[in-house]
């Protein structure tokens, strides 16, 4: 959910493809090597809750 505005994020940068490649995309590697590393059902319903609570806020 974090970069779920990331074309808005993105549409305000002077040089979006840049601001991509240096943060965006480098952040986006680092969540899925992070859930990689703790991967496991507690861990996926935890995601799941922090989905739904960031739906309502």
């Amino acid at each position: 959910m974090k970069y779920r505005h990331e074309e808005q994020l993105l549409a305000v940068q002077s040089n979006p493809l840049q601001y991509n490649d240096q943060y965006v995309f480098p952040d986006k590697v680092k969540m899925n090597l992070e859930y990689l590393e703790k991967r496991s059902l507690w861990y996926d319903i935890k995601i799941i809750g922090l989905t739904i609570k960031s739906l309502f806020n």
